[in-house]
């Protein structure tokens, strides 16, 4: 359980890292003719996390006993990227 609890972080930290370089670059090339293709680029790392955004709760929730709360913070942080990600994606 524990290989997949870190194996699950790693994969939601590279997600999320590649997201925050997509919205980085989009943020910060307002005339960018690429600027639709930055944001796709973030949209499609959000999806490619989905092993990570369900294996992280599901893991943490059995696990709770064993984990300290600056772990459990620290296993969450993956998935509040990804989450505030997904609620600026419905941003008008």
């Amino acid at each position: 359980m524990k290989i997949v609890q870190w194996f699950a972080f790693l994969w939601g930290c590279v997600a999320a890292g590649a997201m925050l370089f997509y919205f980085a670059n989009w943020f910060m090339s307002p005339d960018s003719p690429l600027r639709n293709e930055l944001l796709q680029g973030a949209a499609i790392w959000l999806l490619y996390g989905w092993p990570s955004w369900i294996i992280l709760p599901v893991v943490l929730y059995f696990r709770r006993p064993f984990l300290s709360p600056v772990e459990r913070a620290i296993l969450l942080c993956p998935l509040a990227v990804a989450a505030c990600a997904s609620v600026f994606f419905t941003l008008p």
